[in-house]
């Protein structure tokens, strides 16, 4: 009786071995990728339907966070982020957080415009952003007032209450201004 517990216990170990065993090499989307991307809707999409064509042997996880709630996601979570890839988040919060992030060996950085490229080569530029001031010329006439030449003359108290921008503490916009 002894002899066939053992055989039994021998049997259910191997085949709990082999169970196990198989579990870890048959997916051939066991690896995941998670990128965070500040992108829009459809510029995630796209970059999804790519990533997923281009390396089909991976599990893309494209998470859609908000510029400031990433940045401070990152800084908080420092090397312990669950982030493979950070897709679109602006410069200066990447340089905040560059600490935590790896250096780019691979890259060819030669590709890019120099003045855009970090010395430490911890990111890749993505695009350049700029912003823009939009004046109603009429509005101000209307008003009597002269159409602004400089930021300085946005100062002035004439255009106190005329002036309208997204706050830099929510949006990406209202922060490049800063």
């Amino acid at each position: 009786m002894k002899k066939l517990t053992k055989i039994f216990l021998l049997t259910l170990l191997l085949v709990a071995g082999l169970s196990l065993l198989a579990g870890c090499g048959g997916d051939t989307k066991a690896k995941t990728i998670t990128i965070y991307s500040t992108a829009e809707d459809y510029r995630n999409e796209m970059a999804r339907e790519m990533l997923n064509e281009q390396f089909p042997e991976y599990n893309i996880q494209l998470v859609d966070i908000a510029t400031g709630t990433l940045a401070a996601k990152l800084f908080a979570e420092g090397i312990e982020t669950d982030a493979d890839i950070i897709m679109e988040l602006e410069t200066s919060y990447l340089e905040r957080v560059s600490a935590s992030l790896a250096t780019l060996s691979d890259v060819d950085f030669s590709v890019y415009v120099d003045e855009l490229v970090p010395e430490h080569h911890k990111f890749v530029p993505w695009y350049r952003l700029c912003g823009g001031v939009i004046v109603d010329a009429k509005a101000l006439a209307a008003r009597g007032l002269a159409v602004p030449g400089s930021y300085d003359d946005l100062l002035q108290p004439e255009y106190q209450g005329l002036i309208a921008m997204p706050s830099p503490k929510s949006s990406s916009t209202g922060y490049i201004f800063c």
